[in-house]
């Protein structure tokens, strides 16, 4: 009941103070943070601004991905974790996969379908190469329990 009065503002449009304070926590610039209403926002935002030829899904993903990039006309290519290795995901095989002229790969750790995660090193070693080809990797880590969040 302490915020009642509260409950007719409206946030501020430009989400300044949480730019900042996101900002601050990762370690980069306010202007680095883009916000949205929720990730399918950003998704589309990013496949639709970055007029991408072709991208890489690993799947199996949320639908969206395909979704936006299909609205954006980029061509997609998909990458299936086998259902026969429970859908681990396997760097060797992916670098394989991933041809060098694919505009944006996407990821998911956990995925969302199996909740496999990515290990860490292995999403460094693909950020890496990634920014040697000039390649955009969007992570998404909708599915990480906020507890991971908080820790140092």
């Amino acid at each position: 009941m302490k915020s009642y009065r509260e409950i007719s503002r409206y946030p501020d449009p430009h989400g300044t103070e949480l730019k900042q304070a996101l900002a601050k926590w990762h370690t980069v610039e306010p202007d680095e943070v883009l916000l949205g209403n929720g990730s399918t926002q950003l998704i589309y935002l990013i496949c639709t601004t970055l007029r991408l030829e072709k991208a890489l899904i690993v799947g199996p993903a949320f639908s969206e991905y395909a979704n936006a990039l299909r609205l954006a006309g980029t061509k997609i290519c998909f990458f299936s974790l086998p259902a026969e290795s429970d859908f681990k995901f396997s760097t060797e095989r992916f670098m394989a996969t991933w041809e060098k002229d694919h505009d944006i790969v996407f990821l998911t750790t956990p995925n969302s379908v199996t909740g496999q995660l990515i290990p860490r090193t292995e999403l460094e070693k693909i950020a890496h190469i990634a920014f040697l080809r000039k390649t955009f990797v969007v992570i998404d880590e909708a599915f990480i329990p906020t507890l991971s969040f908080c820790a140092p």
